[in-house]
């Protein structure tokens, strides 16, 4: 994400990334408001996680233990590794697309399940051509008679 204006509680930045979609796209601008130790919001709303210097934008969707969390994309076919609340630095408060507010909220199942498989999908089709040319360097794409 490129941060556009920073202030001691406030971030407004440009999200730049797809594991969001179709809730927030590549172009829209994201408020954070900074999340104060122990204040972990609930589960459902847009958190930014650090992840080294980088800023990851992802739902919280649960906690496994006392002090860790799990975040996941609406488009990621499955959660990131547990962190610390620690690693929560900020929650999403509002979003504009093309200067028009855009809702927060967790799409439908149907809309997510789509987005999934199409992730996973896409997967699938990347491994299976990184298969096909690893099997025609390696001379197997050719049959002897």
């Amino acid at each position: 994400m490129t941060v556009l204006g920073e202030t001691s509680d406030f971030l407004v930045t440009g999200f730049d990334g797809a594991s969001m979609l179709p809730v927030v796209r590549p172009g829209d601008r994201i408020l954070w408001r900074r999340v104060r130790m122990g204040r972990v919001p609930a589960s459902g709303a847009v958190v930014g996680r650090l992840r080294g210097a980088k800023l990851i934008a992802h739902r919280l969707v649960g906690r496994c233990a006392p002090g860790w969390v799990i975040t996941q994309g609406d488009a990621c076919p499955s959660a990131d590794p547990p962190a610390e609340e620690s690693a929560i630095a900020w929650v999403a408060v509002a979003a504009w697309r093309e200067g028009r507010p855009i809702c927060l909220d967790r799409p439908s199942r149907p809309t997510r399940l789509a987005f999934r498989f199409r992730a996973v999908a896409r997967s699938l089709a990347r491994s299976a051509i990184l298969r096909a040319r690893a099997w025609a360097i390696a001379g197997r794409g050719t049959r002897s008679r």
